[in-house]
């Protein structure tokens, strides 16, 4: 016998500071989905909750109602998919397609969904990458190391259409990634701001000369060929 505490966690925690010896508290016989489904809804609106953590309470939420399969204006065959992911995003701002987003996210690999957290890997882009296999998420978080890059939303959507089609190997993710970043490597620079480190008097060829031995100068140093 006994209790468990199902939310509240902080509250409690308080008055035991507080050096109360009692605390108002409602006693409730619930199943173990009932009791996830309310510990979700007391923790998921916590404004520092990291992606993964709002991510695994939807997912527990999202299995718990599908497995009770009730609601009083629903049979238990109507209960499916998205009528599952409608019930999790009430009261959370976050709409039913958003709700099975974030839980597609726990397929990630640790690696990837750690740099989901940290903001380094874009919400949409991580979403794309979690349909990856596990395997294919591990080459590709050892390609994303060894170049100190992540993929773009584009990038993502090719990994993806390609995961479909057969099994991504290394040089496949370094084929897509390279191929978008050689073409993004342009540099443009507004002839106002170059004006004003050369004489009125230089013409466009003398600015492009200077510039160029300046950059020479510096691969050099660089040790750049």
């Amino acid at each position: 016998g006994g209790y468990e505490l199902v939310a509240g966690h902080r509250r409690k925690r308080a008055c035991e500071l507080a050096g109360l010896e009692k605390m108002p508290v409602i006693i409730k016989d619930l199943t173990d989905d009932e009791a996830t489904v309310i510990m979700v809804d007391s923790n998921i609106q916590r404004e520092e909750l990291l992606i993964s953590e709002k991510a695994f309470a939807y997912k527990m939420k999202y299995e718990a109602l599908k497995r009770q399969g009730k609601r009083s204006d629903l049979t238990s065959c109507q209960v499916g998919k998205k009528l599952a992911a409608e019930e999790v995003s009430q009261n959370t701002g976050d709409s039913s397609r958003q709700i099975l987003r974030y839980i597609h996210l726990t397929e990630l690999v640790a690696e990837l969904l750690e740099l989901a957290d940290e903001k380094k890997l874009p919400f949409n882009t991580a979403v794309e990458l979690s349909y990856l296999r596990t395997e294919e998420q591990q080459i590709l978080f050892q390609y994303m190391s060894n170049h100190n890059m992540v993929p773009s939303m584009k990038q993502a959507k090719e990994l993806k259409q390609i995961s479909k089609e057969r099994m991504l190997t290394y040089s496949e993710i370094d084929q897509i990634c390279m191929n978008e970043s050689t073409e993004k490597v342009q540099v443009q620079i507004p002839a106002k701001k170059l004006k004003q480190y050369f004489p009125d008097t230089y013409t466009k060829t003398q600015m492009e000369e200077i510039i160029f031995m300046l950059l020479a100068s510096w691969a050099e140093r660089e040790g750049k060929e």
